[in-house]
């Protein structure tokens, strides 16, 4: 089989669950299916991320490689001053406009070209002009979901050329095989990993958390995901108010013992899409925390037939606890194995159409 060079173009470098771990999974299974694929990380800053080296975005040095590929994330907006504000705060010379990492070299002439399990929230007008002129330049585009797959089409993908496919997060499991477990975060007692970024009133939510504990059984342990939205800093202020009660994980931790502790937990309940993708991806009970919206929330339980796994506010949690517990493991493992089909069928198909383009003839 021929060399193939794969640049993998991620937000690793905004320190998110998620997507510090697509690139490292992307590389892993299309790694498994092309033997003799390299791999280069390219993100807006070029920072090095869980112990990966980065390239920072140049669109004029893309045209060396064989195979662009942007997999998985809530990435095909025009959020620039979003991104920014987050590169400023971590200090990292990221490119001007940092969407230009999804948008910027989709007619770069030469490579394949694809988007692979992207998410698309609701359009402005800017991102609609932006999805309509790069689609024409992509080879493979894949929507995670319902919804994001309508709304690729509505900003001009011609009919049947956008794949429909479950969020490539659900193979987050398969980056443990073979890594040793983290120590346990409650000395060996079960427990429930929360996650939150937003919480208005700290000392309510503790009160309804040590209802849940008593309740189920379990010990609280609070797992900071979300180190662009500082969700370590509310769930320190949560800890304190349950005069420290509460276990907290280091927001530092290597993001692969995180998805450990996920996978170790009794349940999972949180504001972190990828938290809870990654907790029932591995069996474990899992409710999401978010007002109710037309969102990717809502698509990616709507899609897994999940869709009552969710409480709007604070106020439900003790409910939501309950519901996912009583579930049992069971739906979980059903969900998690139906997505893993679909998601494993999806880098089989993008594999053989990396190979099928073939390699570029390099000077």
């Amino acid at each position: 089989m021929t060399p193939v060079r794969i640049g993998l173009l991620n937000y690793a470098d905004v320190l998110n669950f998620g997507d510090v771990l697509f690139p490292l999974l992307a590389e892993r299974e299309l790694q498994a299916r092309l033997p003799k694929a390299s791999f280069a990380f390219i993100s807006p800053s070029g920072a090095e991320v869980a112990g990966r080296k980065a390239v920072r975005y140049d669109r004029a040095m893309l045209e060396d490689h064989d195979a662009l590929l942007m997999c998985g994330g809530e990435i095909v907006h025009r959020f620039d001053a979003m991104l920014s504000g987050i590169y400023e705060r971590f200090g990292l010379g990221a490119i001007a406009q940092p969407t230009d990492l999804v948008f910027g070299w989709t007619r770069t002439p030469g490579p394949f070209k694809a988007w692979v399990g992207l998410g698309v929230p609701a359009p402005t007008p800017e991102a609609g002009a932006a999805i309509g002129a790069a689609l024409p330049g992509l080879d493979f585009v894949a929507a995670r979901g319902s919804r994001s797959r309508a709304r690729l089409e509505a900003c001009g993908a011609a009919g049947g050329s956008v794949r429909q496919c479950r969020d490539i997060g659900w193979l987050f499991p398969r980056l443990l095989r073979g890594r040793p477990a983290p120590p346990p975060p409650a000395g060996g007692k079960p427990y429930l990993a929360v996650q939150a970024f937003t919480i208005p009133d700290p000392d309510a939510l503790a009160r309804r958390l040590e209802a849940v504990a008593g309740r189920l059984g379990v010990a609280i342990v609070l797992v900071p995901l979300t180190t662009c939205w500082a969700d370590e800093a509310s769930l320190e202020r949560l800890r304190q108010a349950s005069g420290g009660a509460f276990a907290v994980v280091d927001y530092r931790m290597d993001v692969l013992d995180k998805l450990a502790i996920l996978g170790g937990a009794a349940g999972y309940i949180g504001q972190s899409m990828h938290g809870f993708i990654g907790a029932a991806a591995q069996g474990r009970p899992a409710g999401i925390w978010a007002a109710d919206g037309d969102d990717k929330f809502a698509e990616l339980l709507g899609d897994a037939g999940l869709g009552d796994l969710r409480t709007g506010d604070a106020a439900g949690i003790e409910r939501l606890a309950g519901q996912i517990f009583a579930a049992g493991g069971a739906r979980f493992l059903a969900a998690a194995a139906e997505a893993e089909a679909n998601v494993d069928a999806l880098f089989d198909a993008l594999a053989a159409a990396i190979a099928s383009h073939g390699p570029r003839r390099h000077g």
